[in-house]
């Protein structure tokens, strides 16, 4: 029932963006402008509240997991770019493709769907796991998606791409920064004043909401006749959605004896192609629209695969 109610709620709020985007309630500057809000605010608040519920477990877990995170995002874009390679992928798009293998939508999906699942605490421990996903994203992934949009004639890219200052902000933003404050509150074990760790919490916990929202807001903005007229979207989504959480569960199975750990990272790792890939094309004509199917695809489809792997486990 944890599983049906958890879902339905998620489902719910994702048809009601949409049905907003449809009736002009929430356009795309309004889904950006929340998604922004979600990124820079509620989630990093989130992370922070969720540490209190993790105080005095234990710390090697914390550290395995660091581990086991910096291993997945190490080994995950060499097999996503043979796969692109693979599915005959042109040259211009063949980054855009492996991001889709490598980066999932832990904070907008994840949280929401952990915290639901397994309590406060599974948030910071998927914070700690997926800690490398935002240094990876701004150095590697935006270095080749601008290299492919160069190499197809566009050099009008975005001055903020060139810019070093903002790069590195945006390796280090709000979400890293929030999970070194975890990090830092765990091993010490200093708690947050109780009106700070409860207005922390408050605020945090409006991220479900407001990001079923906008992601249902995003898949209002196309035509489901946009959505499903990428043929390589189809593989590629089951790829991302139900071979990676499974290749990663019989992996991680003899080294993890908790199943709450191993069922965090199993799920975690089945979200939908994350949304941040989208928003990283959006500069680039010869990969915003398939950026943007690719997200909203996996997104709609996860509605049925997130339970399935739930029952799984």
């Amino acid at each position: 029932m944890t599983i049906v109610i958890t879902m339905t709620k998620l489902i719910a709020t994702m048809f009601l963006g949409i049905l907003l985007n449809k009736v002009g309630i929430l356009d795309d500057r309004t889904s950006r402008k929340i998604s922004q809000l979600i990124i820079q605010v509620t989630n990093p608040l989130l992370i922070v509240a969720s540490v209190s519920a993790a105080q005095g477990e234990d710390s090697g877990t914390v550290v395995f997991l660091l581990i086991t995170g910096v291993v997945l995002y190490a080994v995950t874009p060499v097999l996503g770019y043979a796969l692109a390679r693979a599915f005959r992928v042109p040259k211009g798009q063949r980054a855009l493709y492996m991001g889709a293998i490598v980066f999932a939508n832990t904070g907008f999906m994840g949280y929401p769907v952990v915290q639901a699942l397994y309590g406060n605490a599974a948030i910071f421990y998927t914070s700690i796991l997926h800690m490398p996903f935002n240094f990876l994203f701004f150095t590697l992934q935006m270095a080749l998606m601008r290299k492919s949009a160069e190499a197809e004639g566009q050099t009008d890219v975005l001055e903020t791409d060139r810019n070093p200052g903002r790069r590195l902000r945006n390796i280090f933003n709000n979400g890293v920064i929030a999970s070194l404050i975890a990090l830092v509150l765990f091993f010490t074990g200093w708690p947050l004043p109780q009106v700070v760790g409860d207005t922390v919490a408050f605020i945090g916990n409006t991220t479900m909401p407001l990001s079923m929202l906008a992601i249902g807001s995003s898949i209002g903005a196309y035509r489901l006749k946009d959505i499903l007229g990428e043929k390589r979207v189809y593989g590629f989504t089951v790829i991302r959605l139900m071979i990676c959480p499974l290749v990663m569960n019989l992996i991680m199975r003899p080294f993890v004896s908790d199943p709450v750990i191993l069922g965090i990272m199993t799920i975690t790792v089945g979200m939908p192609i994350a949304s941040l890939l989208a928003m990283g094309a959006a500069p680039y004509d010869n990969q915003r629209k398939t950026a943007a199917v690719l997200v909203a695809f996996s997104t709609l489809c996860s509605m049925i695969s997130i339970p399935v792997l739930t029952m799984l486990l």
